[in-house]
Parts: structure tokens; C-alpha cells; sequence
């Protein structure tokens, strides 16, 4: 009973990382970063396959990138959503919008450099690895503290964003970054005891 009792009386913060629904780009394969691709699903259709993974929500603080593929899938949730720019997938570039057989095709040099050399490829017009880690892993402390007084948190954003923040919070560092796969409407959760966060 004691053990139960100290159990509940730490305080435990939740933060929900959710990558947005399905697009026409995620479908064709193509490169989308800040440019806008049209969803499949309507937000009751979303909002029902989220909370069958969810279960409930308790007033929680809703952040979104500010994309409408993740802007959207936020709102159907039901809560009030804020907008977060940090939270913006990977800046392709002049690589927007394409294939990677298309890039391999009209860039073949690049798409090699690409592959041969992901740490420190800069998408032309874009962005690095590093840069884009440096972007989010501060945005999500700038969340974090604004969000301080919150038992729950939740962060609709993207692949990319998504694989950055794991490694982020488990590590410190980008070294994680190509070792998880996120499909669309995955949900992860993770939980704060007392500082130290665990993924559910």
C-alpha cells in the first residue's frame, strides 16, 4: 500500500508525439516538407483512429505544426490547437514535391552525395541534419516549458520531426534519428517521472 500510495504522488507528465494522416504525397512517394499535400481522410475519420489508440485525453495542451496535413488531424481531437513553425518537417528544398527516382534521374550527383552522406547533406534550398535536429530539439523545449503546468501534451507534427524528438528525448543527440519508422497517425506516448521520461 505505501508503495502505491508513493507511486501516485510523483508527478508524471505525458507528451503524445502523433505524425499527421495519410496524404497524396505520403501515398506517391514524394518529398514534403513545407509544402501543403491534401489529406484522405475527413477529421471524424482521423479523430476515431487516433482515439482508438489514444483512449482519452484529458485537457491537454494540443501543438501543431503549422502544415495543414498536421493542423488538421490536431483539430480533430476537439481541443483548442496552437502552432508551433519548429515543428515543421524537413526543409527539401529545390527536392520538394518529388520522387526519389525522380531526384536520381534530374539529379543524379546529388542523389548519390545524398545517400553517401546523410549527416551532412544539405538539401539544395534546404535544409542539413543538423540544422533541422538543432530546430526542433529547441522547439520541443520551448514546448515543454510553456507547457509546464500541463499533465498532458500533444505534438501533431511529422515523420521526420517525430524520428528527431525520440532520439532527442532518449538521448540527447541525433544518433537515433534513422532507427525508427513512423506511419501516418502513429502515436507514441511518453511520460515524465519526476524528470526522466519513459516511452510507453
Amino acid at each position: 500500500l505505501y508503495t502505491t500510495i508513493l507511486y501516485w504522488s510523483v508527478y508524471m507528465q505525458s507528451v503524445y508525439l502523433i505524425k499527421h494522416a495519410k496524404t497524396r504525397a505520403n501515398k506517391e512517394g514524394r518529398l514534403c516538407g513545407k509544402t501543403e499535400s491534401e489529406l484522405f481522410e475527413n477529421e471524424y475519420e482521423i479523430r476515431n483512429t487516433l482515439m482508438s489508440k489514444i483512449m482519452a485525453l484529458n485537457d491537454p495542451a494540443v501543438i501543431s505544426s503549422p502544415r495543414q496535413r498536421a493542423y488538421i488531424t490536431a483539430k480533430s481531437l476537439g481541443y483548442e490547437v496552437l502552432t508551433e513553425e519548429g515543428l515543421s518537417e524537413f526543409d527539401f528544398g529545390d527536392f520538394e514535391g518529388m520522387t526519389h527516382g525522380e531526384i536520381m534521374t534530374e539529379y543524379p550527383d546529388l542523389f548519390r552525395q545524398m545517400y553517401a552522406d546523410t549527416e551532412n547533406f544539405r538539401y539544395p534550398g534546404g535544409e542539413d541534419k543538423k540544422t533541422f535536429f538543432s530546430r526542433v530539439s529547441e522547439t520541443y523545449e520551448k514546448i515543454r516549458e510553456r507547457c509546464r503546468n500541463n499533465d498532458e501534451i500533444v505534438v501533431v507534427s511529422h515523420a521526420g520531426v517525430i524520428q528527431a524528438l525520440i532520439s532527442y528525448i532518449l538521448t540527447g543527440a541525433d544518433s537515433l534519428y534513422w532507427n525508427f519508422v513512423i506511419n501516418n497517425c502513429t502515436v507514441i506516448k511518453i511520460y515524465y517521472c519526476e524528470g526522466t521520461p519513459v516511452i510507453e
